[in-house]
């Protein structure tokens, strides 16, 4: 199958983005148009703002210790899921990648929500909440670490860590 438009969902620290803009150099080189979605990417200072369209998308973590900020980050998920799938409706990917993080919960909840096909990549042993969230309905969840299948569903695939080379 042949992808024209890949929404890679990606957001947090370098683990997550560095993996995910390697990706988007081979999809791009392969003729994909790329956009990234993912909470906080206008301010993330590993993403390559200036290299590739990008979008931010409201998202939150649920995990935290006090009634209030749990109260917030639900809401700021509700607004994160609708901005996830008014982009999803206005750009009509064909597939959208996620890259784990809380980043990129929003845009794979409205992915699921949508019944647009999605991938995961797992870059560490032991997968994050998100990717453990998502991996069962999951095309492929793709990992690097043989320990990393203990945590996850759905059909699995072993590759090796996107990584960018220097130019």
């Amino acid at each position: 199958t042949t992808f024209k438009k890949v929404i890679i969902a990606a957001g947090g620290t370098g683990g997550h983005l560095f993996p995910a803009q390697a990706l988007a150099e081979d999809l791009t080189q392969s003729s994909c148009e790329i956009l990234f979605a993912g909470a906080h990417l206008s301010t993330n200072r590993y993403f390559s703002k200036d290299k590739y369209r990008f979008c931010d998308v409201q998202s939150a973590t649920v995990f935290r210790r006090n009634f209030k900020a749990v109260f917030q980050a639900l809401i700021s998920l509700i607004k994160g899921v609708r901005q996830g799938w008014i982009l999803l409706t206005q750009e009509s990917p064909d597939l959208v990648v996620g890259f784990g993080s809380f980043h990129s919960f929003s845009v794979l909840c409205a992915a699921y929500l949508k019944k647009v096909p999605y991938v995961l990549f797992e870059s560490n042993a032991f997968p994050g909440k998100v990717n453990r969230l998502f991996s069962k309905k999951a095309v492929a969840t793709a990992i690097s670490f043989p320990a990393a299948a203990k945590a996850l569903r759905g059909n699995l695939v072993d590759v090796q860590m996107p990584v960018r080379c220097a130019s």
